[in-house]
């Protein structure tokens, strides 16, 4: 494979189909939301909890995460992203769930976990923490209130959408945790506007995520920046491509803490229906290895572990024959510590498929390949 010899169909700017995809797009995704079936949960228990890799002082740890069961994803109100199906795990911003049920979420955490085990911890909710219509901030800072009584916890992360942000509320948290490590944890997931606009349907401009990097450098707030890997409308050649480009993008931003995740088939989404009517694959793990191998060794990216809140349909993988060994060598193995010793001799009869799969192109623009799909769902819709 000789990337740099290929070419893409990355648009250089807007143009009328854009806007015009970006606005049926808008349109079926509300759709997708307004009939995603509503659960009944408890307000007093968290949502899910996950035990993963961390790395504190450059050493791998292990991290708890939790996600609390909150009020909704407050993007959603936009219709949400592509591929998220965490809509179905969250009240849905119809019942509301107050200070009081996420603090008796978390008192539950500390009853079920040995929390000395954990120097990360984690604390997501299915959208952004920190937006007050999600989880009130009172409610965060009794939770931190709590953490500062656990001595071992050396590193609290929280995960928001940038126009959430607000650093005074940041700069009460930090005081709070005191000697502990405060990390905020937000999506970029494409550096390429199409990409990010029209397939993910983000709703983030490239200016504001700038200039949200320059005030955290400013303000001397550690951050994690995600990228996704293969979002829909895109070939596998293109992917990887887009992955690389965005992780470059993001190091010459001066951002070191880079979480690649990968796509996943989540219900009530449309990048479910896209892939339940054979329009979409998820990527191949040798696309994943091949990424790593073309940022290292400036850029080492952590690779999420292919399981969210929401069940996944399907998660990344080669055949049968390699998938469990090659899953485990980049999600154990290459994540402790930023090896890649760890993948450069795997092999298997499958990677011929792939080699083919990545020669394959699509000669359309992204936004007319967005329109020719979109225009299939909304007539089966």
């Amino acid at each position: 494979m000789n990337p740099d010899n290929k070419k893409n169909s990355f648009p250089k700017k807007k143009n009328s189909d854009f806007v015009e995809a970006c606005q049926k797009m808008r349109q079926l995704l509300k759709k997708y939301m307004e009939n995603t079936p509503c659960k009944s949960f408890s307000k007093n228990k968290i949502a899910a909890s996950d035990i993963r890799v961390g790395h504190v002082d450059g050493k791998a740890v292990k991290r708890l995460v939790i996600h609390l069961r909150s009020n909704g994803c407050g993007w959603k109100k936009s219709g949400g992203c592509t591929m998220c199906g965490f809509w179905s795990e969250t009240s849905q911003l119809k019942e509301k769930i107050h200070t009081k049920h996420f603090i008796n979420q978390f008192k539950d955490v500390l009853k079920k976990f040995d929390i000395a085990q954990f120097p990360i911890l984690s604390i997501y909710n299915a959208g952004s923490i920190l937006n007050e219509d999600e989880v009130p901030f009172f409610a965060l800072e009794k939770i931190f209130n709590l953490v500062t009584q656990i001595p071992t916890i050396k590193q609290v992360v929280l995960e928001s959408r940038i126009e959430y942000i607000d650093f005074e509320k940041v700069r009460c948290l930090k005081s709070i945790l005191k000697e502990k490590e405060l990390v905020i944890a937000s999506g970029l997931e494409s550096s390429n506007d199409t990409i990010r606009e029209l397939c993910i349907h983000k709703g983030l401009p490239k200016k504001h995520f700038e200039r949200y990097i320059e005030q955290t450098h400013s303000f001397g707030v550690k951050t994690s920046i995600y990228l996704l890997i293969k979002p829909p409308f895109l070939t596998e050649y293109e992917a990887i491509e887009d992955a690389v480009t965005s992780a470059k993008y993001l190091y010459d931003l001066n951002v070191r803490d880079i979480h690649f995740e990968t796509m996943t088939i989540e219900e009530y989404t449309l990048v479910h229906t896209l892939y339940d009517k054979g329009y979409y694959k998820v990527p191949w793990l040798w696309s994943i290895i091949e990424i790593i191998k073309r940022l290292s060794p400036s850029i080492k990216p952590f690779i999420s572990p292919f399981r969210y809140i929401a069940n996944s349909k399907e998660v990344p993988n080669n055949n049968h024959l390699c998938t469990e060994t090659v899953t485990k060598a980049i999600l154990n193995d290459y994540c402790s510590d930023f090896n890649i010793s760890h993948l450069v001799n795997l092999d298997c009869t499958c990677k011929r498929q792939w080699l083919e799969a990545i020669e394959e192109t699509d000669i359309q623009p992204i936004e007319k390949r967005a329109l020719h799909y979109l225009a299939i769902l909304s007539s089966q819709s």
